[in-house]
C-alpha cells in the first residue's frame, strides 16, 4: 500500500509503481492500493501505475499535477501519468489529473497520451482531467470510462473499439 505519500520534483527516466503479485480471483489481499498520494511537477518518460499479467491495482483519491514527459516513449502505454498494463485489473477511482504536459514526438500518438487507458481492465471512474496539454493524443481510451469529467485539454481523444464510456 501507498497512502499519503508525496512524489515531488522527481526528474527520472520512469516514476514507476508496480504491482508483480500474482492475483488470486476475489482475493483482496492481493490487491496493490495507491491512495491519497499527490505526484506533483514530476519530469519522467511516463509516470507508470501499473500491474502485470493477472495482478491488480487500485489507484484512488490521488492527485497528478504539473507533470510532465520529457522524452518519447518508445513502447506501448507509456501514458505520462497513467498506465495499464496486460490482463491484469488497474481501477483509476475519484482521482484529479491536471495541468500536466507532454509535447514530446512519439512513433505513434497514442504512447505518448497524458491517461493512457491501455487495454480493456483499465477503469477511470469518478474521476476529472483537465487542462493538461498534450501534442498528440490527451487520452487514449482502451478502458472503460464512467462517471468522469474531461474538460478544457489539449490534444485529441482515442476510443478503442473495446472501450467504454458511461455517465
Amino acid at each position: 500500500i501507498v497512502d499519503n505519500c508525496v512524489f515531488r520534483n522527481n526528474r527520472c527516466e520512469s516514476l514507476s509503481i508496480y504491482n508483480t503479485t500474482e492475483r488470486d480471483s476475489g482475493n483482496t489481499e492481493d490487491e496493490h492500493v495507491v491512495k491519497n498520494s499527490l505526484f506533483v511537477n514530476n519530469q519522467a518518460t511516463c509516470i507508470k501505475l501499473i500491474e502485470q499479467s493477472k495482478r491488480q491495482i487500485n489507484i484512488y483519491n490521488c492527485i497528478f499535477e504539473g507533470n510532465e514527459a520529457i522524452t518519447a516513449a518508445e513502447s506501448a502505454a507509456q501514458g505520462t501519468i497513467i498506465t495499464g498494463g496486460t490482463s491484469g485489473i488497474t481501477n483509476i477511482v475519484n482521482c484529479i489529473i491536471r495541468n500536466n504536459k507532454n509535447n514530446v514526438a512519439a512513433d505513434a500518438d497514442w504512447k505518448n497520451a497524458i491517461v493512457s487507458l491501455h487495454n480493456s481492465t483499465v477503469k477511470l471512474i469518478n474521476s476529472l482531467v483537465i487542462n493538461n496539454s498534450c501534442a498528440q493524443l490527451c487520452i487514449y481510451a482502451g478502458g472503460e470510462i464512467y462517471n468522469s469529467t474531461i474538460a478544457n485539454n489539449e490534444g485529441g481523444i482515442f476510443g478503442a473499439e473495446f472501450a467504454s464510456y458511461i455517465n
